[in-house]
């Protein structure tokens, strides 16, 4: 089996020397061409203990992003990755900030309408998706903020607060308006098996929202919308539920690989508009696994990381799936059993939510169905992208850490590349580089088998084909 991996002669030459080094890059999703890249339908359905546990560390993680605000002003942007979710509360947290946190819990708890929330929200009859999530939080998000300004200014932190909403009218127009949650799960009831009234509700109304900060600004104080200040008061609610979704799972990273080389709509994207190189690997075939040697950390001793060869397997993408469902309460499995039970599964008299039941219970069964989803997910995409016919490797941060882009680099075996494809457009100058190059591996290697060709367009297919450049010299 042949299979394809599309370059610019910038990667493999000069820009990134992928060719001399042997070297196959692995992109972590948001620098792949689709924004639903890995994308997983999560949802939020619970009891009280898990509800409060997420209000909880919503306050928690707001509170640390508002300090940084004060410290560091505009010096530079906030962003997700600075909401400390992950490990919330770190272990190194002085008791007097531990003390504080908690008032600042008490306080936001002590309003009625939020002490009800968890309630309220255990309640509902269906799952609890990114959007209606949204429309909760941002009700809790100005008692959250009045909570910490309340405390901070109490504790002489600070003489003057940024935002200062008036809880009391909230609160009133929060009861005169009912049970939010209740509404829903009416609406819900109220759905035909075709339209989903809520979601389109919960659609428009964010849509709304995220306008709001645009309609406030004039053009000259535009640059006041992307403030730090803008973040904590407009963004961070999105920055949380970005942050819950990647508690559940590891960072992970792919390389592409096609079957098809043929379609001269792949060339134009992926082959720098045909003057790239399309590379031909030939991986192993053992049954229906199809892998490839990489050179990659395979374990660790005292000294560090251990680097070795290990067998990558070839997963086929598939275009007619759904996106995976995925439980966020009943997913949390990437830290030890205390943490997330004081963090997420105990309530305040110490009981445990039932959601928090599979790291006491049929742990076996549930890590492997938790592991299922993760991979299942990496390998799903929308049918428009059906055309490329797509194999991926992949490599996550379980066990190793690879958000340094160097690190996700990695080494394969000159064998495993049978051949490659000059683009319609390449230069000669580049050709002349790449067969130099060539040349010398094999060489090296006493190879005499690696096929090179130049694509041309048949009119007679239609399609991109390939002659093969008898003129070349390899031995």
């Amino acid at each position: 089996m042949e299979i394809y991996r599309f370059r610019t002669t910038y990667g493999l030459l000069d820009g990134y020397q992928e060719l001399e080094k042997q070297q196959i890059y692995f992109a972590p999703p948001e620098e792949l061409n689709d924004p639903m890249e890995g994308f997983r339908d999560v949802y939020w359905h619970g009891d009280e203990i898990v509800w409060r546990n997420l209000l909880k560390n919503y306050i928690f993680c707001l509170e640390h992003i508002y300090t940084l605000t004060l410290i560091i002003g505009d010096k530079f942007a906030l962003t997700s990755n600075d909401v400390p979710l992950y490990n919330y509360p770190v272990t190194n947290t002085s008791s007097h900030k531990l003390l504080m946190l908690d008032k600042i819990r008490k306080r936001f708890f002590a309003r009625p309408v939020m002490n009800d929330l968890p309630v309220q929200l255990s309640q509902r009859t269906k799952p609890v998706r990114r959007n209606e999530l949204l429309s909760h939080l941002m009700f809790v998000h100005q008692f959250a903020l009045n909570a910490i300004e309340e405390v901070y200014k109490e504790e002489g932190l600070i003489t003057n607060r940024l935002f200062g909403f008036d809880d009391n009218k909230m609160e009133e127009m929060i009861l005169n308006a009912g049970n939010l949650v209740d509404l829903y799960n009416k609406v819900d009831a109220e759905n035909d098996d075709n339209v989903d009234k809520l979601e389109m509700f919960l659609q428009i109304t964010n849509a709304y929202r995220k306008g709001i900060p645009l309609s406030n600004f004039p053009i000259a104080g535009l640059e006041k919308m992307f403030s730090n200040r803008m973040f904590l008061l407009s963004d961070f609610d999105e920055a949380f539920i970005d942050r819950l979704e990647a508690l559940m799972y590891p960072d992970w990273y792919s390389a592409s690989f096609l079957t098809n080389c043929k379609n001269s709509a792949i060339w134009g994207h992926y082959g720098d508009n045909h003057k790239g190189v399309c590379l031909i690997y030939q991986p192993k075939e053992n049954d229906d696994v199809i892998s490839m040697e990489i050179k990659m950390v395979t374990g660790a001793n005292s000294a560090g990381p251990t680097i070795g060869w290990r067998a990558q397997t070839f997963r086929k993408v598939h275009y007619d799936r759904q996106h995976i469902e995925i439980d966020f309460f009943k997913s949390l499995g990437r830290s030890n059993i205390a943490l997330l039970e004081s963090t997420w599964y105990r309530g305040e008299n110490g009981e445990l939510s039932e959601c928090g039941a599979h790291l006491h219970n049929n742990t076996d069964e549930w890590r492997k169905n938790y592991w299922e989803n993760f991979m299942n997910s990496l390998f799903i995409k929308i049918k428009e992208w059906e055309y490329e016919q797509e194999y991926r490797l992949t490599i996550d941060g379980n066990f190793h850490d690879y958000t340094d882009k160097n690190g996700r680099k990695l080494e394969y075996k000159f064998e495993d590349l049978k051949g490659l494809i000059f683009g319609i457009k390449i230069t000669t100058a580049d050709k002349k580089k790449i067969v130099s190059i060539i040349k010398a591996k094999c060489i090296q290697t006493k190879r005499t088998d690696f096929e090179i060709y130049q694509a041309y367009y048949s009119r007679a297919t239609k399609q991109i084909e390939r002659q093969k450049l008898s003129l070349l010299n390899l031995n």
